[in-house]
């Protein structure tokens, strides 16, 4: 092989990447507030609870309209 001398320059610095500008974060969305949160959560609960009960309690009313009544077939003396 020929000595010839390289072309490229040699250095010792680190290659600096471009700089590139970061454009800037949006603000969060403002969230919720808890205590708002938890009222809507448990007026749901209450709801979903109060229908059950009343159905159970109609349900209940249906079995009980249907059980024949004993009649008592002893006339007192």
């Amino acid at each position: 092989m020929e000595n010839t001398p390289n072309p490229t320059p040699v250095t010792n610095e680190m290659p600096v990447a471009p700089v590139v500008p970061v454009a800037p974060m949006p603000a969060p969305a403002p969230e919720m507030k808890k205590k708002n949160q938890s009222w809507g959560t448990l007026i749901v609960i209450f709801l979903i609870l109060a229908v059950v009960v009343i159905g159970a309690f109609y349900a209940w009313g249906e079995r009980v309209a249907q059980q024949p009544v004993p009649v008592d077939t002893e006339l007192p003396s």
